[in-house]
């Protein structure tokens, strides 16, 4: 669930910063050195790097918490 919840903006961001970089790789052009405006391999990586790194960054708290024993936590409040 906590994944989940917390991937859910990251995709949704993925996806506009894609449609933004699509949109947007015909005015910056010329700051793009070797590369075509709709590099594929290029977006795609850039794209999974984040994600992938949401992910990491999501799933170190979410193992700790699976540890946590529910009525220690109910104690601690």
């Amino acid at each position: 669930m906590i994944m989940r919840e917390s991937l859910r903006p990251v995709l949704l961001g993925a996806l506009i910063g894609l449609a933004t970089a699509l949109a947007t790789t015909r005015f910056l052009q010329g700051m793009l050195f070797g590369l075509t405006p709709h590099d594929a391999p290029t977006l795609v990586f850039a794209s999974l790097a984040l994600i992938l790194s949401a992910l990491l960054a999501t799933w170190i708290p979410c193992r700790h918490a699976w540890r946590v024993d529910p009525m220690a936590a109910l104690r601690a409040e």
